[in-house]
């Protein structure tokens, strides 16, 4: 099943837009749901919203790219301690629970998002 979401005006494909409501059923839809928070108010985010689509093309199929506007969906922002200046914000859920956080300060390019994404889908080692 492919989706699309317009932010800021702009189409994105492959990527599912996340409100309040759609929240759990997106996280019990797919083991690995990729979730960029962000706002058309933060400016770093018009930059990751390229290189998010770009890794959503590439990770379609393995992961669903999902987005949610904190500005929007401010209930669903507080759940996880985030405002517009800390965007943007990147997370993978794995079978309804956070796993992993895209490192703060990392460089957000598609190619970066798309290899962190896939080292989360690696096992993790037995002890």
């Amino acid at each position: 099943l492919l989706f699309t979401c317009v932010l800021g005006g702009v189409t994105l494909r492959n990527v599912k837009n996340v409100d309040t409501r759609s929240w759990k059923s997106t996280l019990e839809e797919s083991q690995f749901v990729f979730v960029y928070f962000q706002s058309n108010e933060c400016l770093p985010c018009q930059h990751a919203d390229i290189a998010f689509e770009s890794a959503a093309d590439t990770l379609v199929g393995r992961i669903q790219p999902a987005i949610v506007d904190v500005s929007a969906e401010t209930d669903l922002a507080s759940q996880f301690d985030l405002y517009v200046e800390m965007l943007p914000i990147f997370k993978l859920f794995k079978d309804g629970k956070e796993v992993a956080s895209f490192p703060a300060g990392a460089s957000v390019d598609s190619g970066n998002l798309v290899g962190w994404a896939e080292r989360q889908l690696l096992p993790f080692p037995e002890d």
